[in-house]
């Protein structure tokens, strides 16, 4: 009895620290394991997000300069017609400015020579009246076509 006792004790205590050991193996084994799972997945996420918001962040960047650049253009060209339009009206003004004041220049020679002249040389008085009407109309052709040319 001696003998079998000891040897079944003997295979008792092996199993014994058999299953022991390969509790501890488990427990690390799994423990391990899910601790490297766990960090892989949280790297996983944390560069997933961070590669996120680096394309967000380049995005709205990139947006930014669009819309930057978008209105840089737009008052550019804004200003440019508003100078366009300022400088249009400007000789659009001077060629009425110059069509009057040849007007005025006509009916001044004209009155003039009329009312200072007529009674002395009706000769003469005729030719000047001729001669101020052919010149009044050509300033004004002149000056008609120097600005339509010019301005279109």
């Amino acid at each position: 009895m001696n003998y079998y006792h000891y040897y079944y004790n003997y295979f008792d205590n092996y199993d014994y620290y058999f299953y022991y050991f390969y509790f501890f193996y488990y427990i690390f084994y799994y423990y391990y394991y899910y601790y490297y799972y766990y960090y892989y997945y949280y790297y996983y996420y944390y560069y997933y997000y961070y590669y996120y918001y680096y394309y967000n962040y380049y995005y709205y960047y990139y947006y930014y300069y669009y819309f930057y650049y978008y209105f840089y253009y737009y008052y550019y060209f804004y200003y440019y017609y508003y100078y366009y339009y300022y400088y249009y009206y400007y000789y659009y003004y001077n060629y009425y400015f110059y069509y009057f004041y040849y007007y005025y220049y006509y009916y001044y020679n004209f009155y003039y020579y009329y009312y200072y002249h007529y009674n002395y040389f009706d000769y003469y008085d005729y030719y000047d009246y001729y001669y101020y009407y052919y010149y009044y109309y050509y300033y004004y052709y002149y000056y008609y076509y120097y600005y339509y040319y010019y301005y279109h």
